[in-house]
Formats: structure tokens, C-alpha cells, sequence
């Protein structure tokens, strides 16, 4: 009886090669990579606006002169570099292959939170405020949303037009009643992906 164990188990060997045989693939490189449903890394940027008019603040309160006005070239050479620095982190972030965000709000306020439209826009145009505890708001949702997977994206409060109906600077992507919590998923749906 233990011969006939031993035969078993020598044809089950032999099935399992043969098997292998069969399913064999020559591979010289495979790579996977993991469903992104989540960003590995949110970086918080800045759209740029109102740089100068900040740097030109803080060093007024630093020389103690709070009326310190910068010179046009001093403003413009500020905001020149500071969009430059932004962008070069910006890049390398993208640069490393971890799932993303980055979120870019416009000059930030000390406001209450949620009592205005947010403007969520890829264009560049953001010059609106926004406040900081709307800004805390919008990171941490882009942490455990599928939709903000390397995306970059500006954040601004909507501003009041003077315009007439239709004629306004964004379009209306998605209205939520005061009751949705979830905003950022219909907002983020229309923009496009960085590549």
C-alpha cells in the first residue's frame, strides 16, 4: 500500500509540471501598479495671488512700518519667484509616481467655514480668498477621495458678479444643498487628471 501512496503522489507531480508546462510565460519585466483609490501625498500650494501683497505685510510688521509699500519691480520679481518655487515642488512631487493632490487655494482669510461657495477651477484664474479652516476642509476630504487622484486644482470663495445671469467667470459644476456633505466628489469630477 505505501508503493501505491508513493505512485500517487509521483503522478500528482508529474500533473503539476505538466500543468506549469502548459501556463508557461517568459516575462523579461512586469509591472503593476496599485489601484489609486486614495491620494498617498496632498500637498498644499498656493495659487500665487496676493504673494506680493502678503511678503509686502510681513515686512512692514518686520520693520516695524505698517505702512511699507514694495516697489513695482520688488512685487514683481516676489511673485515671479514664489510661483517658480511652488512649481518646482509641484513637479518633483509629480515626478516621484506616488498618487497625488495638489491643492492650490487663493489668499487665504481667518473666516468662519462654510458659509460660502467654494470655486474649484484648473485655469489658473483663482484670485478670490478663501478661508483657512475651508482650505483644512478641502485637504482632508482630498485624502480619502478616489476623484482627487493626481489631480491639481485652484480653491477659491465665489465671488458676487456684477455681471448679468450667464455672463459670470466660472461655470456652476455642481450646486449641493446645505445638507450634502460630500462636495468635493461632484466638484472634482469635471476636472481633467495631470498626466
Amino acid at each position: 500500500d505505501d508503493d501505491d501512496d508513493d505512485d500517487d503522489f509521483d503522478d500528482e507531480d508529474e500533473d503539476k509540471e505538466l500543468l506549469a508546462a502548459k501556463f508557461r510565460i517568459d516575462c523579461s519585466k512586469v509591472s503593476l501598479l496599485p489601484r489609486q483609490e486614495e491620494p498617498d501625498f496632498v500637498l498644499l500650494s498656493c495659487t500665487g495671488a496676493g504673494a506680493a501683497k502678503q511678503m509686502e505685510e510681513a515686512r512692514g510688521r518686520a520693520l516695524n512700518q505698517p505702512n511699507y509699500k514694495m516697489s513695482e519691480n520688488e512685487s514683481t520679481f516676489a511673485e515671479r519667484d514664489m510661483r517658480r518655487t511652488k512649481t518646482a515642488g509641484e513637479d518633483r512631487l509629480k515626478a516621484t509616481g506616488l498618487a497625488y493632490t495638489i491643492v492650490r487655494p487663493g489668499p487665504l482669510q481667518d473666516v468662519p467655514s462654510g458659509l460660502q461657495a467654494l470655486v474649484f477651477d484648473q485655469s489658473g484664474r483663482v484670485r478670490n480668498s478663501i478661508g483657512t479652516a475651508d482650505v483644512a476642509d478641502v485637504v482632508v476630504r482630498s485624502l480619502h477621495e478616489e476623484k482627487a487622484v493626481n489631480k491639481s486644482f485652484e480653491v477659491c470663495y465665489e465671488q458676487k458678479s456684477d455681471l448679468p445671469t450667464g455672463l459670470d467667470s466660472y461655470e456652476l459644476v455642481a450646486h449641493l444643498s446645505s445638507l450634502e456633505t460630500d462636495y468635493l466628489k461632484p466638484a472634482l469630477e469635471p476636472l481633467e487628471r495631470n498626466i
